[in-house]
């Protein structure tokens, strides 16, 4: 009865330092917060080509649930525009608890090229039922396809890939749902480096994309680097791509950290 009454006390001190640890990791402070804005300098063939923006912008409501409002643009400057120009925008609903996302807009005007679609993430039957905003009239079903529970979206996955612990030589998976189909990128996470006169601690990684044929500039073979700081907020300060016609660079130029 004695060691009945000092196994069940250790059961329950164990259990309780169980879920003490779990609050921790469940209530580990994200990476980045609402308010923060990351401005990028784009450089193609060594001209000044753009510029890009990522932002956490707001907590709001949709559909009964509390999300973080993400949004990237991108845009060609007025040199570029003579030539080919470009104003993106993504927008992604994320829940706020699981941070998976709910709801994600893309609205591209590329040289002649324009695209604007809605996809919807039904988390209960684990589909994404993806809208044409300009032709919902004629086609209100859209075309669903099933995906995977954890799946994200093409924005929503690079924030989820700030909230993973990076080790070199190892790699990170995520599956991604985008163009009406489902892939999965391989993070490997290459190196530590130095970036930079200011010698800016970073992270090297190697985003892969497996199973798919992604449309637009990144369709065809090449590479992306990323050099994310090697802190707790995971902030990429340089990007660089390889493209169709030549490399793509992306430096980070001024940034706000939010709340």
């Amino acid at each position: 009865m004695r060691l009945e009454k000092y196994l069940l006390s250790w059961l329950i001190g164990a259990l309780i330092l169980f879920l003490c640890q779990f609050v921790a990791v469940a209530e580990e402070k994200s990476p980045f917060s609402v308010g923060e804005k990351l401005t990028f300098r784009i450089i193609y063939f060594a001209l000044p080509a753009g510029t890009a923006t990522l932002e956490v912008r707001a907590i709001t409501n949709w559909e009964e649930k509390e999300v973080y409002q993400l949004v990237a643009t991108a845009q060609s400057s007025a040199l570029f525009s003579l030539f080919y120009r470009v104003r993106d925008r993504l927008e992604s609903l994320i829940d706020a608890k699981s941070f998976l996302p709910c709801r994600f807009e893309k609205h591209q005007e590329e040289g002649d090229y324009r695209n604007h679609e809605v996809t919807i993430f039904n988390r209960g039957e684990n589909t994404a039922t993806t809208f044409d905003a300009e032709e919902k009239e004629l086609n209100p079903d859209g075309v669903s396809v099933s995906v995977p529970a954890d799946v994200q979206d093409a924005l929503s996955s690079f924030y989820h890939l700030r909230r993973q612990r990076l080790e070199v030589g190892k790699s990170i998976f995520i599956n991604v749902n985008a163009d009406e189909k489902n892939y999965q990128v391989e993070v490997k996470v290459l190196k530590k480096e130095e970036l930079g006169k200011r010698r800016l601690k970073t992270i090297v990684v190697k985003p892969i994309l497996r199973q798919v044929k992604l449309g637009g500039i990144l369709k065809k073979k090449g590479y992306v680097y990323i050099w994310l700081t090697d802190d707790e907020r995971r902030i990429p300060a340089l990007i660089k791509a390889k493209v169709v016609i030549g490399s793509l660079t992306m430096m980070l130029i001024d940034k706000e950290l939010g709340k």
